[in-house]
Protein backbone atom coordinates (compact mmCIF):
# COMPACT_ATOMS: atom_id res chain seq x y z
CA UNK A 1 0.00 0.00 0.00
CA UNK A 2 2.73 2.38 0.87
CA UNK A 3 4.90 1.61 -2.13
CA UNK A 4 1.80 2.35 -4.15
CA UNK A 5 1.28 5.76 -2.30
CA UNK A 6 4.58 7.07 -2.99
CA UNK A 7 5.07 6.04 -6.60
CA UNK A 8 1.53 6.92 -7.52
CA UNK A 9 2.34 10.82 -5.53
CA UNK A 10 5.78 10.31 -8.25
CA UNK A 11 4.17 9.53 -11.11
CA UNK A 12 1.46 12.05 -10.58
CA UNK A 13 4.22 14.96 -9.77
CA UNK A 14 5.85 13.82 -13.11
CA UNK A 15 3.26 13.86 -15.52
CA UNK A 16 2.22 17.28 -14.29
CA UNK A 17 5.82 18.83 -14.73
CA UNK A 18 6.43 17.35 -17.97
CA UNK A 19 2.76 19.00 -18.87
CA UNK A 20 3.70 22.28 -17.56
CA UNK A 21 7.28 22.68 -19.45
CA UNK A 22 6.00 24.57 -22.42
CA UNK A 23 8.76 25.80 -24.33
CA UNK A 24 11.32 24.23 -21.89
CA UNK A 25 10.84 20.50 -22.49
CA UNK A 26 13.37 18.74 -23.43
CA UNK A 27 15.99 22.11 -24.55
CA UNK A 28 19.01 20.55 -22.77
CA UNK A 29 18.15 17.20 -24.29
CA UNK A 30 18.42 18.75 -28.01
CA UNK A 31 21.70 20.38 -27.01
CA UNK A 32 22.60 16.67 -27.00
CA UNK A 33 20.84 15.92 -30.13
CA UNK A 34 22.40 18.45 -32.75
CA UNK A 35 25.62 17.67 -31.13
CA UNK A 36 25.26 14.21 -31.70
CA UNK A 37 24.22 14.80 -35.26
CA UNK A 38 27.03 17.30 -35.86
CA UNK A 39 29.35 14.35 -35.27
CA UNK A 40 28.10 11.67 -37.47
CA UNK A 41 28.55 14.65 -40.08
CA UNK A 42 32.17 15.35 -39.22
CA UNK A 43 31.37 18.73 -38.05
CA UNK A 44 32.66 20.27 -34.64
CA UNK A 45 30.98 19.25 -31.51
CA UNK A 46 31.09 22.60 -29.82
CA UNK A 47 30.13 25.95 -31.10
CA UNK A 48 33.16 28.49 -30.85
CA UNK A 49 31.00 31.23 -30.86
CA UNK A 50 29.80 30.58 -27.55
CA UNK A 51 31.32 33.03 -25.03
CA UNK A 52 28.33 32.75 -22.32
CA UNK A 53 26.01 30.40 -20.38
CA UNK A 54 22.94 30.02 -18.39
CA UNK A 55 20.74 29.77 -21.53
CA UNK A 56 19.30 25.90 -22.22
CA UNK A 57 20.54 24.39 -25.06
CA UNK A 58 24.79 25.02 -25.11
CA UNK A 59 26.48 21.68 -25.56
CA UNK A 60 28.74 21.75 -22.63
CA UNK A 61 29.80 18.00 -22.33
CA UNK A 62 33.28 16.01 -23.00
CA UNK A 63 33.42 14.69 -26.15
CA UNK A 64 32.26 11.03 -25.75
CA UNK A 65 29.29 11.32 -24.50
CA UNK A 66 27.78 11.91 -27.75
CA UNK A 67 28.35 8.38 -28.42
CA UNK A 68 25.39 7.97 -25.65
CA UNK A 69 23.52 10.02 -27.14
CA UNK A 70 23.86 9.09 -30.56
CA UNK A 71 21.45 5.98 -31.17
CA UNK A 72 19.01 8.68 -30.43
CA UNK A 73 19.93 10.91 -33.60
CA UNK A 74 17.91 8.45 -36.01
CA UNK A 75 14.81 9.11 -34.20
CA UNK A 76 13.28 12.47 -35.11
CA UNK A 77 14.11 15.14 -32.41
CA UNK A 78 10.41 15.11 -31.20
CA UNK A 79 10.22 11.24 -30.45
CA UNK A 80 14.08 10.90 -29.31
CA UNK A 81 13.14 13.74 -26.59
CA UNK A 82 10.64 11.69 -25.08
CA UNK A 83 12.84 8.65 -25.26
CA UNK A 84 15.19 9.88 -23.28
CA UNK A 85 12.78 11.36 -20.69
CA UNK A 86 11.74 7.64 -20.32
CA UNK A 87 15.15 6.59 -20.18
CA UNK A 88 16.02 9.45 -17.20
CA UNK A 89 13.14 8.51 -15.70
CA UNK A 90 14.18 4.69 -15.58
CA UNK A 91 17.70 5.82 -14.46
CA UNK A 92 16.40 8.05 -11.33
CA UNK A 93 14.05 5.19 -10.31
CA UNK A 94 17.06 2.74 -10.60
CA UNK A 95 18.96 4.65 -8.92
CA UNK A 96 16.63 4.94 -5.97
CA UNK A 97 15.98 0.99 -5.89
CA UNK A 98 20.57 0.31 -5.70
CA UNK A 99 20.68 2.71 -2.83
CA UNK A 100 22.64 0.54 -0.55
CA UNK A 101 20.01 1.61 2.71
CA UNK A 102 16.91 0.13 4.30
CA UNK A 103 13.75 -0.24 1.82
CA UNK A 104 11.62 2.21 3.86
CA UNK A 105 14.56 5.27 3.60
CA UNK A 106 14.84 4.03 -0.10
CA UNK A 107 11.16 4.99 -0.38
CA UNK A 108 11.38 7.94 1.46
CA UNK A 109 14.11 9.18 -1.36
CA UNK A 110 12.10 8.05 -4.03
CA UNK A 111 9.19 10.63 -2.15
CA UNK A 112 11.26 13.60 -1.36
CA UNK A 113 13.03 13.27 -4.68
CA UNK A 114 10.22 13.24 -6.81
CA UNK A 115 8.63 16.27 -5.65
CA UNK A 116 11.70 17.59 -5.96
CA UNK A 117 12.40 20.69 -8.13
CA UNK A 118 15.62 19.69 -8.72
CA UNK A 119 14.38 16.12 -10.19
CA UNK A 120 11.24 17.95 -11.77
CA UNK A 121 13.30 20.46 -13.59
CA UNK A 122 15.97 18.22 -15.11
CA UNK A 123 13.67 15.66 -15.76
CA UNK A 124 11.72 17.86 -17.60
CA UNK A 125 14.74 20.21 -19.72
CA UNK A 126 16.21 16.83 -20.28
CA UNK A 127 19.20 16.95 -18.28
CA UNK A 128 21.67 14.12 -17.46
CA UNK A 129 21.46 14.19 -13.56
CA UNK A 130 19.56 11.05 -13.48
CA UNK A 131 21.61 8.95 -15.01
CA UNK A 132 24.85 10.62 -13.08
CA UNK A 133 22.62 9.97 -10.17
CA UNK A 134 22.38 6.37 -11.36
CA UNK A 135 26.11 6.27 -11.82
CA UNK A 136 26.97 7.48 -8.49
CA UNK A 137 24.87 5.05 -6.76
CA UNK A 138 26.53 2.56 -8.77
CA UNK A 139 29.88 3.86 -7.25
CA UNK A 140 28.51 3.67 -3.73
CA UNK A 141 27.63 -0.24 -4.45
CA UNK A 142 31.03 -0.81 -5.57
CA UNK A 143 33.27 1.03 -3.29
CA UNK A 144 35.07 -2.61 -2.32
CA UNK A 145 35.28 -3.77 -5.71
CA UNK A 146 37.37 -1.70 -7.71
CA UNK A 147 37.24 -2.33 -11.16
CA UNK A 148 33.56 -1.60 -10.87
CA UNK A 149 33.95 1.33 -8.92
CA UNK A 150 36.63 3.15 -11.50
CA UNK A 151 34.58 1.64 -14.22
CA UNK A 152 31.10 3.62 -13.02
CA UNK A 153 33.32 7.02 -12.01
CA UNK A 154 34.98 7.04 -15.35
CA UNK A 155 31.21 6.77 -16.98
CA UNK A 156 30.68 9.60 -14.59
CA UNK A 157 33.07 11.51 -15.83
CA UNK A 158 31.94 10.74 -19.82
CA UNK A 159 28.97 12.56 -18.96
CA UNK A 160 30.11 15.28 -16.99
CA UNK A 161 32.94 17.19 -15.44
CA UNK A 162 32.24 16.99 -11.75
CA UNK A 163 33.06 13.42 -11.05
CA UNK A 164 36.41 13.74 -11.92
CA UNK A 165 36.71 14.96 -7.93
CA UNK A 166 36.51 10.99 -6.93
CA UNK A 167 39.59 10.42 -8.75
CA UNK A 168 41.28 12.81 -5.69
CA UNK A 169 39.73 9.95 -3.59
CA UNK A 170 40.24 7.26 -5.06
CA UNK A 171 43.94 8.06 -4.99
CA UNK A 172 43.76 9.28 -1.40
CA UNK A 173 42.63 6.28 -0.02
CA UNK A 174 45.14 4.53 -2.32
CA UNK A 175 42.22 2.36 -5.06
CA UNK A 176 44.87 2.14 -7.56
CA UNK A 177 42.78 -0.85 -8.96
CA UNK A 178 39.85 1.46 -9.13
CA UNK A 179 42.15 4.73 -10.73
CA UNK A 180 43.29 2.10 -13.69
CA UNK A 181 39.81 1.04 -14.28
CA UNK A 182 38.68 5.02 -14.46
CA UNK A 183 41.54 5.88 -16.97
CA UNK A 184 40.97 2.57 -19.17
CA UNK A 185 37.71 3.66 -19.52
CA UNK A 186 37.66 7.03 -20.49
CA UNK A 187 40.60 6.21 -22.55
CA UNK A 188 38.84 4.08 -24.38
CA UNK A 189 36.02 5.97 -25.18
CA UNK A 190 37.87 9.25 -25.91
CA UNK A 191 39.39 7.17 -28.75
CA UNK A 192 36.47 5.94 -30.20
CA UNK A 193 35.54 10.07 -29.89
CA UNK A 194 38.46 10.80 -31.29
CA UNK A 195 37.99 8.35 -34.64
CA UNK A 196 35.06 10.78 -35.61
CA UNK A 197 35.26 13.97 -34.16
CA UNK A 198 39.23 14.86 -33.93
CA UNK A 199 40.12 17.87 -32.43
CA UNK A 200 36.98 17.56 -29.84
CA UNK A 201 38.81 17.41 -26.46
CA UNK A 202 40.40 20.86 -27.63
CA UNK A 203 37.46 22.20 -28.45
CA UNK A 204 35.58 21.16 -24.94
CA UNK A 205 38.56 22.76 -22.15
CA UNK A 206 38.29 25.73 -24.49
CA UNK A 207 34.24 26.18 -24.38
CA UNK A 208 34.82 25.52 -20.73
CA UNK A 209 37.24 28.13 -20.03
CA UNK A 210 35.15 30.62 -21.85
CA UNK A 211 31.83 29.28 -19.89
CA UNK A 212 33.35 29.54 -16.56
CA UNK A 213 34.97 33.24 -16.90
CA UNK A 214 31.28 34.80 -17.84
CA UNK A 215 29.77 32.09 -14.51
CA UNK A 216 29.38 34.91 -12.16
CA UNK A 217 26.87 36.84 -13.70
CA UNK A 218 24.88 34.69 -14.37
CA UNK A 219 21.32 34.86 -12.16
CA UNK A 220 20.20 31.23 -12.39
CA UNK A 221 23.54 29.93 -10.96
CA UNK A 222 23.93 28.93 -7.21
CA UNK A 223 27.74 28.73 -6.93
CA UNK A 224 29.23 30.53 -4.04
CA UNK A 225 30.85 33.15 -6.50
CA UNK A 226 27.86 34.38 -8.38
CA UNK A 227 25.79 34.31 -5.53
CA UNK A 228 28.79 36.89 -3.97
CA UNK A 229 28.82 38.51 -7.31
CA UNK A 230 24.87 39.60 -6.95
CA UNK A 231 25.43 40.45 -3.25
CA UNK A 232 26.99 43.20 -4.86
CA UNK A 233 30.56 41.90 -3.90
CA UNK A 234 31.86 42.53 -7.43
CA UNK A 235 33.83 40.52 -9.55
CA UNK A 236 37.12 40.24 -7.80
CA UNK A 237 35.31 39.17 -4.48
CA UNK A 238 33.10 36.13 -5.83
CA UNK A 239 36.12 34.96 -7.74
CA UNK A 240 38.12 35.23 -4.23
CA UNK A 241 34.92 33.76 -2.87
CA UNK A 242 34.68 30.64 -4.99
CA UNK A 243 38.06 30.10 -5.06
CA UNK A 244 38.03 29.87 -0.64
CA UNK A 245 34.95 27.89 -0.96
CA UNK A 246 36.99 25.81 -3.22
CA UNK A 247 40.02 25.45 -1.45
CA UNK A 248 38.31 25.05 1.83
CA UNK A 249 35.86 22.39 0.21
CA UNK A 250 39.22 20.41 -1.57
CA UNK A 251 40.48 20.09 2.09
CA UNK A 252 37.47 18.46 3.55
CA UNK A 253 37.36 16.29 1.01
CA UNK A 254 41.05 14.95 1.84
CA UNK A 255 40.50 14.88 5.60
CA UNK A 256 37.87 12.50 5.32
CA UNK A 257 39.76 10.38 2.69
CA UNK A 258 42.38 10.01 5.29
CA UNK A 259 40.86 10.05 8.51
CA UNK A 260 36.72 8.84 8.04
CA UNK A 261 35.68 5.85 6.33
CA UNK A 262 35.02 4.63 2.65
CA UNK A 263 31.28 5.54 2.57
CA UNK A 264 31.03 9.16 4.54
CA UNK A 265 34.79 9.75 2.75
CA UNK A 266 33.11 8.87 -1.06
CA UNK A 267 30.07 10.82 -0.20
CA UNK A 268 31.61 13.81 1.23
CA UNK A 269 33.37 13.53 -2.18
CA UNK A 270 30.14 13.58 -4.57
CA UNK A 271 28.77 16.55 -2.41
CA UNK A 272 32.18 18.38 -3.42
CA UNK A 273 32.10 16.97 -7.18
CA UNK A 274 28.97 19.95 -7.16
CA UNK A 275 30.59 22.47 -4.88
CA UNK A 276 33.66 23.75 -6.47
CA UNK A 277 32.04 24.09 -9.94
CA UNK A 278 31.63 27.55 -10.64
CA UNK A 279 28.06 26.65 -12.39
CA UNK A 280 25.90 24.78 -9.94
CA UNK A 281 22.20 25.29 -11.29
CA UNK A 282 19.12 23.73 -9.28
CA UNK A 283 19.27 20.13 -10.87
CA UNK A 284 22.61 19.61 -9.65
CA UNK A 285 21.07 18.95 -5.96
CA UNK A 286 19.65 15.39 -7.13
CA UNK A 287 23.21 14.26 -6.22
CA UNK A 288 22.64 15.63 -2.29
CA UNK A 289 20.23 12.64 -2.30
CA UNK A 290 22.61 10.21 -1.83
CA UNK A 291 24.48 11.64 1.30
CA UNK A 292 21.09 12.40 2.63
CA UNK A 293 19.73 9.20 2.10
CA UNK A 294 22.79 7.67 4.35
CA UNK A 295 22.03 10.53 7.03
CA UNK A 296 18.60 9.10 7.20
CA UNK A 297 19.65 5.13 7.22
CA UNK A 298 21.25 6.29 10.53
CA UNK A 299 18.10 8.54 11.40
CA UNK A 300 19.34 11.63 10.91
CA UNK A 301 16.03 13.25 10.31
CA UNK A 302 16.93 16.50 10.55
CA UNK A 303 18.47 15.83 7.45
CA UNK A 304 15.08 16.47 5.34
CA UNK A 305 14.85 20.00 5.92
CA UNK A 306 17.30 20.12 2.74
CA UNK A 307 15.11 17.82 0.45
CA UNK A 308 11.87 19.89 1.71
CA UNK A 309 13.25 23.24 1.04
CA UNK A 310 14.12 22.30 -2.59
CA UNK A 311 10.54 21.22 -3.09
CA UNK A 312 8.84 21.43 -6.21
CA UNK A 313 6.11 23.96 -4.27
CA UNK A 314 8.26 26.18 -2.90
CA UNK A 315 10.58 27.39 -5.76
CA UNK A 316 9.04 30.76 -5.73
CA UNK A 317 9.92 31.23 -2.63
CA UNK A 318 13.39 29.77 -1.94
CA UNK A 319 16.23 31.83 -2.68
CA UNK A 320 19.73 29.50 -4.68
CA UNK A 321 21.22 30.67 -1.67
CA UNK A 322 19.19 28.30 0.11
CA UNK A 323 20.01 25.66 -2.54
CA UNK A 324 23.39 26.28 -1.81
CA UNK A 325 23.33 26.18 1.73
CA UNK A 326 22.12 22.68 1.36
CA UNK A 327 25.12 21.27 0.01
CA UNK A 328 27.50 22.75 2.87
CA UNK A 329 24.65 21.33 5.64
CA UNK A 330 24.72 17.42 3.82
CA UNK A 331 28.41 17.80 3.93
CA UNK A 332 29.12 19.27 7.48
CA UNK A 333 25.90 16.54 8.21
CA UNK A 334 27.73 13.57 7.14
CA UNK A 335 31.36 14.63 8.05
CA UNK A 336 29.85 15.15 11.84
CA UNK A 337 28.07 11.61 12.05
CA UNK A 338 30.61 10.22 10.69
CA UNK A 339 33.08 11.39 13.03
CA UNK A 340 31.42 10.97 15.67
CA UNK A 341 31.09 7.46 14.92
CA UNK A 342 34.40 7.20 14.67
CA UNK A 343 34.98 9.04 17.81
CA UNK A 344 32.59 6.56 19.74
CA UNK A 345 34.30 3.41 18.13
CA UNK A 346 38.01 4.76 19.41
CA UNK A 347 36.56 5.14 23.33
CA UNK A 348 34.24 2.65 23.29
CA UNK A 349 37.12 -0.93 24.92
CA UNK A 350 36.80 -3.80 23.33
CA UNK A 351 34.83 -7.19 24.30
CA UNK A 352 36.99 -9.65 25.91
CA UNK A 353 36.34 -13.00 25.99
CA UNK A 354 35.64 -14.85 29.51
CA UNK A 355 38.39 -17.09 30.76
Amino acid sequence: MLIGLVGGVFVLYTVVALQWASTSLGCDYAAYHHAADRLRSGLLLYDASVHSTGECGIFQYPPPFTLIVLPLTFLPLAAATWAWIVLMTGCFVLGVALLPVGGGVRLMVLLIGGVSWPFQLGLRIGTVGPLLFLLSVLSWRWLERPVRLGAATGAGFLVKLQPVILVGWMVLTRRWRAVGAFAALVGGASLAAALVGAGAWHEWFALLGRLSGSAYVVGTNGSVGAIAYFAGLGTPAAVAAQWGSTILVLLVVAWASLRLGSEPSFLIAVVASQLVSPMIWDHYAIQLLLPIAWLLERRQWWILIVPLSQAWMLVALVPLSVYLAGYFVTLAGVAAVAWQVRQTSAATPPLVAPS
